[in-house]
């Protein structure tokens, strides 16, 4: 399985390149970034973190009370049946651990929140101090080395993936069915990983709206809201009882 921001939407969570309303199209709000993009590069990073550090505190705090979405506990759900042999995902928010995935069925693509570092020394810092310092906008150093910059364990553009995003790729190729929710594949290396489904298995793509790359198996696109088609989804298959329980 494959995952994006569009499952987290309606969590309260926005996602990235939706008109209007998606965080690039509001990044304005959190200082004069040159591009969108670079509120996420880790060398404008080191230039200004505090676009960084407002977009945390609006979107990420710890202290937020986020839900997981249908989304996420249909993910659960079939790990629970014993259907999902792995979920990859571009978020950040964890909310599929929220919802009762077990950590070794998810590969976090791009990072999580969990826990911070320094970009210099690699020295951790516990990520509950990491936002009570961002909260005065104060640029959050090292208590290591002093002067290196902390940051979220998230990957930014311009750093490499985690070790379990190219160790647990081959995994996509072992799949009876591969299921894409809440993502445009405009995103790479994520995008790439349907490159490793095996040929033969079919493809089910919920999203609202069809993303720029191919596919070369069975295809199904179900456009619309995530959640209300997978509610027609579990009752299709007459999961409705079990879902719930």
């Amino acid at each position: 399985m494959l995952t994006g921001a569009g499952i987290s939407v309606s969590s309260g969570i926005p996602d990235f390149r939706t008109p209007k309303i998606g965080l690039y199209s509001r990044v304005s709000e959190y200082g004069n970034l040159p591009y969108p993009e670079a509120i996420f590069e880790i060398s404008y990073f080191q230039e200004n973190p505090i676009p960084f550090y407002k977009f945390c505190l609006d979107f990420l705090d710890v202290d937020k009370d986020y839900k997981p979405s249908m989304a996420h506990r249909f993910i659960k759900y079939l790990n629970d049946k014993n259907r999902l042999l792995i979920n990859f995902t571009q978020n950040i928010d964890g909310l599929e651990i929220k919802a009762g995935l077990p950590l070794n069925k998810l590969v976090q693509a791009h990072g999580h929140l969990r826990t911070c570092h320094c970009i210099k020394c690699k020295a951790p810092l516990d990520i509950t101090a990491f936002f009570q310092k961002i909260k005065k906008l104060e640029i959050c150093y090292c208590e290591k080395c002093r002067s290196g910059m902390v940051k979220p364990d998230i990957v930014f553009f311009g750093e490499m993936l985690p070790d379990d995003f190219y160790s647990k790729t081959p995994m996509i190729s072992q799949g009876d069915l591969l299921i894409i929710m809440g993502t445009g594949l405009q995103v790479f290396p994520f995008a790439g990983l349907i490159d490793n489904a095996n040929h033969k298995s079919p493809v089910v793509y919920l999203n609202n709206i069809r993303g720029t790359v191919g596919f070369h198996n069975p295809f199904l696109f179900v456009e619309g809201d995530i959640d209300k088609n997978l509610e027609k989804i579990v009752e299709a298959c007459g999961w409705q009882k079990d879902f719930k329980n």
